[in-house]
C-alpha cells in the first residue's frame, strides 16, 4: 500500500483513494500508516486517535469515542475494510501490511 505523507490519498496497485478533501481522515491515516512503520504491530489507542484527529478540542470521553469509530467506520468504507483491525489496545493496520511513505500523492495515470 502507497499512502501520501500527508495521508491525503492512499492507493493499491493503480487503484488510487483520494483523502485530501477530507482533513480528518487524512490526519488518521498518516497517524495509522507512520505507527505501522515505526512499531510494526503496536496500536494507536482511541484517546490516541481522538488527539490527533481533533488536537485540542475538549469533548466527554464517549462522543470523542463515538468521533473515532464513526472516522474509522469511514476509513474502512474508503478501502481500508481488510487492512484496519481492532485489537485490546486500539487500532492498527495489519502488521503484515507493507507500507511505503511518499512526500506527495500518488500520480494518476
Amino acid at each position: 500500500m502507497r499512502v501520501a505523507r500527508d495521508g491525503s490519498s492512499f492507493s493499491w496497485g493503480t487503484d488510487v483513494v483520494d483523502l485530501s478533501r477530507n482533513k480528518l481522515l487524512a490526519r488518521l491515516l498518516r497517524a495509522l500508516a507512520q505507527e505501522r512503520l515505526s512499531s510494526p504491530g503496536s496500536s494507536l489507542t482511541v484517546n490516541a486517535l481522538m488527539e490527533i484527529g481533533w488536537p485540542g478540542e475538549k469533548m466527554r470521553r464517549d462522543a470523542g469515542q463515538n468521533r473515532v469509530y464513526v472516522a474509522i467506520a469511514a476509513l474502512r468504507r474508503a478501502g481500508l475494510a481488510g487492512e484496519l483491525e481492532r485489537d485490546e489496545v486500539g487500532y492498527r493496520l495489519r502488521p503484515v501490511l507493507r507500507v511505503e511513505l511518499y512526500e506527495s500523492a500518488p500520480v494518476r495515470e
